[in-house]
């Protein structure tokens, strides 16, 4: 590498500029989303901490706050919002009882849950989960599209 000595100089000098500056970034990228709903969603999909929640026999309370936050998509596809926790609660024993979380890939718990013989009767339940998979995990494929139609579409 050419200048390394300048490199290392330039570095030792500015680097808490440069770490003030990607904290600042990262700050501002997570800074629109709610942690909490972040932390509900991943304790309702990472099925490997099902067990210990059972175990401690915690509260569903996450369950109740992803209803809340998507109750009208939930409503409109007239489903019972009274009954997911319970229904959650339900599949979760099932789960923990009839699949191994620990050793499976958590789609592959997924797809034993959705094709279980009981999980008509978790109907409300997976309605959400459903939702929560739809969920993206960044924008970037929609800035992608957009950009496209930018292309294509321009002011004029």
């Amino acid at each position: 590498v050419k200048r390394f000595d300048q490199a290392v100089t330039y570095y030792t000098k500015n680097h808490e500029g440069f770490c003030l500056q990607v904290s600042e970034c990262l700050r501002s990228r997570v800074e629109w989303s709610d942690q909490e709903i972040i932390r509900d969603i991943i304790s309702v999909l990472a099925v490997q901490g099902w067990e210990k929640i059972l175990e401690e026999e915690a509260s569903l309370e996450f369950v109740s706050r992803l209803v809340d936050r998507f109750a009208a998509p939930l409503q409109g596809a007239q489903k019972d919002l009274l009954n997911i926790p319970e229904e959650f609660d339900s599949l979760m024993q099932y789960a923990v009882q009839f699949i191994s979380l620990a050793t499976m890939d958590y789609r592959a718990v997924w797809w034993r849950i959705f094709h279980a013989p009981t999980a008509s009767e978790w109907s409300n339940a997976l309605a959400l989960v459903q939702l929560l998979f739809s969920l993206p995990a960044s924008n970037g494929k929609l800035e992608r599209v957009f950009s496209q139609m930018n292309v294509i579409k321009t002011n004029k």
